[in-house]
């Protein structure tokens, strides 16, 4: 089979699928499991559920709860409204001022967790109060929160490791070793 009817079958499936209202998750799972089936024959399952497995045994994923906690810690000891209280006497005055306020914070607590979901959860229970009671829009602050844990995820702590190596293989050396 040619990789272009492959892809042609595969994208159209999904827009069929997607189209007569199935949910998003079932619909790409079913299409990727589908293609797999149809291509690698029924050896391909084992590559699912040895994808799956991997991907749910993260050691990463114990940190999701933590952070979800923490975001319900922070709303029900108010201590998410002070902080939202400051930043509307801070940015009030710009209009949209604290959907700005609410994306950077977003990144920064993306950037900082490496987890998008669970900073993006973090958030909701956070901002999503607090900006409802300063009169925005529910549309407007779902995406918000939506938009500012998404791309964030490319810029988490596991990838600063490497400029740090980098430097530390170029400087410190010369420091420790004397320049061996």
């Amino acid at each position: 089979m040619s990789p272009l009817l492959a892809f042609v079958g595969l994208f159209g499936g999904l827009v069929f699928c997607l189209i007569s209202g199935l949910p998003i998750s079932f619909v790409l799972a079913g299409i990727s499991i589908f293609t797999i089936l149809f291509l690698c024959g029924p050896a391909g399952l084992f590559m699912v559920a040895h994808n799956a497995w991997a991907a749910f045994s993260d050691y990463i994923l114990l940190a999701v709860p933590g952070f979800i906690l923490m975001g319900n810690l922070l709303e029900s000891s108010k201590v998410a409204d002070d902080l939202y209280g400051m930043m509307y006497k801070w940015l009030g005055f710009i209009p949209g001022g604290l959907a700005m306020g609410t994306v950077l914070v977003c990144a920064i607590f993306a950037a900082m967790t490496g987890i998008t979901g669970a900073a993006t959860v973090t958030m909701g229970l956070i901002a999503i109060p607090s900006m409802l009671r300063r009169s925005y829009d529910k549309r407007m602050i779902t995406g918000v929160v939506s938009a500012g844990g998404c791309p964030w995820h490319s810029y988490s702590p596991k990838y600063y490791r490497y400029p740090l190596w980098l430097f530390n293989w170029c400087f410190c050396r010369e420091v420790v070793h004397g320049g061996t």
